[in-house]
């Protein structure tokens, strides 16, 4: 280094740091934020163990009953099943998307975005239209003659399956395609040159390298599908009750709060044993990932074992001539209708409700015997409807607003640079994802109904508006931290050293320069956290009653008393909401790029 700047580089740093003990600290910025989580998500879930002995241990016993370690034991069948399947059908997908650049990666975002974001009580009663005994399916089989009565498809193990994986695709997807993006397709070109076929490249190179992304979608998928209670409740039958559906119907007849925490307890074991087994069979999958090296100083990480480049290597079987055809003629004709056969099977259930809400019929039939605007004239007409849906908007305007302020305080307070302790706080922020809704719902509701004032007075925030928007925000804190996290780290910070030399303030510099540069994310995140909460079920159905009705509560009502199209013209509402929505966040998104990229050139 040069002698002078070996003088100025210590007279810098103290400028620096005189500067910034000048600037008023932002610390004060998370408490907000932190206050939030406390009250809307950590209090409810320390609400639920108290309940576990509230009757001296009965309903725990009760928990552990044949009976119940039964439902336990569909729980854990249809959750593995989901998750399996789920895996097999969403990896081409993933990988398809990893590799593939401008609209084409844009268009297959989408297929999966769209119905991702798209109501849950929407696509598990588009289902009921597809698999009923009136159903597309069997319309179209009785159609071409190849059955003569309908088939049973419905309140089976399938028809669960089926609607709990066109609701985790989006989540498998997403946590393999961060992964693969990051692999190098050249490492196949090495394999092929080194003898290896198109199959023994996949399995022995390009998986093994994707496993830290299967380990995370099959912990989404699993956590997600076992906390379901609306694919069970709806399409499934007594063979396929699950715990959050116990646990939902004890708190919304029962009353049972005991039984109901004991219930909410066994559904987090299960959870915490199988995430850390899969976890574990990850690790064993990948122990060149994994590997120590004994040094002089302790053992030090290496990322990858030498001892894996001396391991013998397996012998190679090679199969038949006739074989290896057979497979290489299935597998290209697979590769071909991959693609349109996710693709009706993600869209399908989303289109086939358009034709039904203009159905003349009196129940839901397909296809309709005629087409008319009756049920949108009955649905606007209806109060119970349009009281529903003016709740669902207020509370889900006033959710996707705190929410995203809420996010701006917590990431001004973290700043640019992470410690420990500011990683702590992100993953406080970050702990609702992790947490199966059910469970959260089970201690929202235990602990908004046994809230007091300091007079003694009982707060009752079940039923209630302000209930239903604490639980929400608490809920979508998350992804509002997320985009607006992206959008601050997004802003070149030299932009706001140099505003701050020319004398503005601190306030000036946030309000005249960051924010402005962090509008777009800004919207997207309101927008995001809107549609979260309008749409939002687990919760809404706990904590919304006779007082608060939101509208996928009365869309719950309406697919499981009541099967008119009515609730296909609900449907298709939110349909068009979501859509509507998607589009708006990807425009803002892609302005933000080409703003910042604009701003970068100029600089």
């Amino acid at each position: 280094m040069a002698p002078d700047k070996v003088i100025t580089a210590p007279i810098a740093r103290a400028a620096r740091s005189r500067a910034a003990r000048a600037q008023p600290s932002t610390a004060w910025y998370l408490v907000p934020g932190l206050v939030l989580l406390v009250v809307g998500f950590f209090f409810p879930l320390a609400t639920v163990v108290p309940q576990l002995w509230a009757d001296g241990g009965v309903s725990l016993a009760q928990a552990l009953s044949p009976i119940d370690l039964g439902v336990a034991g569909n729980t854990l069948l249809i959750s593995v099943l989901t998750t399996v399947v789920t895996l097999v059908v969403a990896y081409p997908l993933a990988w398809m998307i990893s590799r593939a650049t401008g609209a084409k990666q844009l268009l297959l975002i989408l297929l999966v975005l769209v119905p991702f974001l798209t109501s849950v009580l929407v696509r598990t009663f588009s289902w009921i239209v597809i698999l009923g005994r009136d159903g597309m399916i069997n319309s179209a089989l009785e159609a071409v003659g190849l059955i003569h009565q309908p088939l049973e498809m419905l309140f089976t193990t399938g028809a669960v399956v089926v609607a709990l994986v066109h609701v985790t695709i989006p989540l498998m997807v997403f946590s393999l395609v961060t992964v693969m993006q990051r692999i190098d397709t050249r490492v196949l070109l090495v394999a092929e040159s080194l003898g290896a076929s198109a199959p023994s490249g996949f399995l022995r190179v390009i998986l093994p390298l994707t496993i830290p992304g299967i380990r995370s979608g099959a912990a989404l998928v699993f956590l997600y599908s076992m906390a379901s209670f609306i694919a069970p409740a709806v399409l499934g039958g007594t063979d396929q009750t699950m715990l959050a559906q116990v646990i939902q119907s004890q708190i919304e007849s029962g009353y049972n709060w005991s039984l109901a925490a004991s219930l909410g307890l066994v559904l987090a074991v299960i959870a915490i044993v199988v995430v850390s087994l899969i976890g574990l069979a990850a690790r064993l999958a990948t122990p060149y990932l994994h590997a120590r090296r004994v040094t002089p100083a302790g053992p030090e990480r290496t990322g990858i074992d030498p001892a894996v480049l001396r391991s013998p290597l397996s012998t190679r079987y090679t199969a038949p001539e006739a074989l290896r055809r057979t497979l290489r003629m299935a597998g290209q004709v697979a590769a071909r209708a991959y693609l349109p056969l996710l693709t009706l099977f993600l869209l399908l259930p989303l289109v086939v409700l358009v034709p039904v809400s203009l159905s003349s019929d009196n129940t839901i039939v397909f296809p309709p015997h005629g087409f008319s605007f009756t049920w949108f004239q009955s649905v606007f007409s209806d109060p119970k409807w349009m009281g529903a849906a003016a709740t669902s908007l207020r509370i889900g305007s006033v959710v996707a607003l705190v929410a995203t302020v809420l996010a701006v305080l917590i990431v001004l307070g973290l700043g640019r640079h992470r410690n420990t302790v500011s990683s702590f706080i992100e993953s406080l922020v970050m702990a609702p994802l992790s947490v199966p809704a059910v469970v959260f719902a089970l201690g929202a509701y235990l602990a908004y109904s046994q809230l007091f004032l300091w007079t003694g007075h009982r707060l009752r925030l079940t039923d209630n508006e302000l209930g239903i928007i604490i639980a929400h925000t608490a809920l979508v804190l998350p992804f509002a931290f997320l985009l607006v996290s992206a959008s601050y780290i997004g802003v070149d910070e030299r932009l706001e050293r140099a505003a701050a030399s020319l004398g503005a303030a601190r306030r000036h510099v946030l309000f005249r320069i960051t924010l402005p540069l962090m509008a777009p994310g800004l919207l997207a995140s309101v927008l995001l956290c809107f549609l979260q909460s309008f749409d939002e079920s687990v919760v809404s159905l706990f904590l919304s009653g006779l007082r608060v009705t939101t509208l996928p509560r009365l869309l719950w009502d309406g697919v499981r008393f009541g099967t008119t199209p009515a609730v296909a013209v609900i449907s298709v509402l939110l349909l068009l909401i979501t859509c509507v929505i998607v589009v708006m966040i990807g425009l803002l998104l892609r302005w933000r790029q080409r703003q910042m990229k604009r701003l970068g050139d100029e600089i």
